[in-house]
């Protein structure tokens, strides 16, 4: 549920978001709840169907090794160090069907997501390791492979089923725990799994190293990098992670940005010769199309697409799902792609004529899930 359908929900978010204002004013540890790290996490492993044989392979070193069918999951010393064989501390061989129980403390680097496993959760793989603490690369930021993904532990769920009922299910994310802690509810307060009360702590002071160039650093990374995708997607951003185009006319009013910004009197307009002319969508992962329309004016007969095609499919591995013919008096919305039934990671419309050297198309594609 969005804060905009339920009040209590804003509500309680605007009095949070105070709440964390107020803590660096007075250079106060931030909420507990907005650094909730949970005590456990089980992760199983998933391999990438969408992953390419020699992609899974050169991951094998990294997520999982298989080995005469037997999956070894490494594990390092620390999450600063390059993950190769060479410097992988133990590897745990999770028996088949089960979950790999790890704690709930994360880092991201280049790499890709590492987890952390406590001493007492490398006991049960692999008895007298000599370390305080593993990490374990969950995900390579590289395209498939073998990956580990999060599940609820077995005997978690029934434990918790028995105890507060069968549609138990505890908030472990911190957004969850922000929403139980600070919202008014009707009824029961939602139930908060298990803390990790050292990595929470970890979380809610400014280290000790940290300096004045840390903040400046981290507000141009902010302003240049986070949410700029989504600020020009407009009506797409929630199937669409980016979109590509194949040129931009040099008028600022004719950029890709003119294609989703829901205002049905700009215009995306390229520049080129015919047929060179596509837009690309990369979707988010899962989505499922089930209509693709654009928006075209004939009025503008000088740019006005005659016939489009849409190809869908990985990389460059692009596969034509529809061929449409664009009536010549048509000013609305046209419907290229409809009712598919698996994912397409990337989209491409592609016009293979028009009536004049350039086309322009309006504020869509608008898409339905």
């Amino acid at each position: 549920m969005s804060p905009g359908d339920d009040p209590h929900l804003l509500l309680g978010r605007i009095r949070f978001l105070n709440r964390c204002i107020e803590c660096f004013r007075r250079s106060e540890p931030l909420p507990e709840s907005l650094c909730f790290v949970p005590k456990e996490v089980c992760y199983k492993i998933c391999r990438d169907s969408s992953s390419s044989s020699v992609s899974s392979s050169s991951s094998a070193s990294t997520s999982a090794a298989v080995t005469g069918g037997i999956v070894l999951i490494p594990a390092w010393e620390s999450p600063h160090q390059a993950p190769n064989k060479k410097s992988c501390k133990f590897t745990i061989e999770p028996k088949k069907g089960t979950c790999i129980r790890t704690s709930g403390e994360e880092y991201y680097n280049s790499h890709g997501l590492w987890v952390k496993i406590t001493k007492e959760q490398m006991e049960q793989y692999r008895s007298g390791v000599d370390l305080e603490e593993g990490w374990i690369l969950a995900c390579k930021h590289t395209e498939g492979g073998t990956r580990l993904v999060p599940v609820e532990h077995p005997d978690s769920v029934s434990r918790q089923q028995q105890l507060f009922g069968f549609d138990h299910k505890p908030c472990n994310r911190w957004e969850e725990v922000v929403d139980a802690e600070n919202c008014f509810h009707l009824g029961a307060r939602p139930k908060i799994a298990e803390r990790d009360d050292a990595a929470v702590q970890k979380l809610r002071y400014i280290p000790p190293t940290w300096t004045f160039e840390y903040d400046e650093d981290l507000v141009h990374y902010f302003y240049d990098y986070v949410g700029k995708e989504d600020e020009n997607l407009g009506s797409v951003k929630q199937c669409v992670n980016n979109i590509d185009v194949s040129s931009c006319s040099k008028d600022p009013s004719g950029g890709a940005a003119c294609l989703t910004d829901g205002d049905t009197e700009t215009y995306w307009e390229s520049d080129g010769m015919q047929g060179q002319h596509w837009i690309r969508l990369h979707m988010k992962r899962g989505t499922v199309v089930s209509k693709l329309l654009l928006r075209v004016d004939s009025t503008d007969d000088t740019y006005m697409p005659k016939r489009v095609t849409v190809y869908g499919g990985e990389g460059d591995n692009l596969k034509k799902y529809s061929d449409i013919t664009i009536e010549d008096n048509l000013i609305g919305e046209v419907c290229v792609l409809e009712d598919m039934s698996t994912h397409l990671p990337i989209i491409e419309i592609r016009i293979e004529e028009c009536r004049g050297e350039r086309h322009t198309l309006t504020s869509q594609p608008r898409l339905t899930e």
